[in-house]
């Protein structure tokens, strides 16, 4: 998936890589309910950090923050797709930019 490189690259940042791949694995996590309530806040902690310390990397790397930007917007979008959520991501990506413009904490 990653060459080499990326792998010593990451390494060379303080990631933490503990596969063949060099993809980060996640740390144990408590239990998930299954009546579908919000995970708990450790599980996007620790995929919030790998995601910006990759992002943060590529940026390192040279690539532009605006085309990272974009990529991760289409992930975003894809992400939805996979969900079947498709339908529902103007709204929040309304609601989000109405909070980005009047200052609100945007989460």
């Amino acid at each position: 998936m990653f060459d080499g490189s990326f792998k010593a690259r990451a390494m060379q940042e303080g990631l933490d890589v503990d596969d063949d791949e060099g993809i980060p694995g996640l740390p144990e996590l408590p239990g998930f309910r299954s009546d579908g309530a919000t995970p708990p806040f450790e599980a996007f902690a620790h995929v919030s950090k790998r995601m910006l310390d990759g992002y943060s990397l590529l940026v390192s790397s040279g690539f532009r923050p605006e085309a990272i930007g974009m990529a991760m917007l289409g992930a975003t979008v894809n992400f939805y797709d996979m969900l079947g959520m498709r339908d529902v991501l103007p709204d929040i990506l309304r609601s989000m930019a109405d909070s980005i413009d009047s200052d609100d904490a945007v989460h």
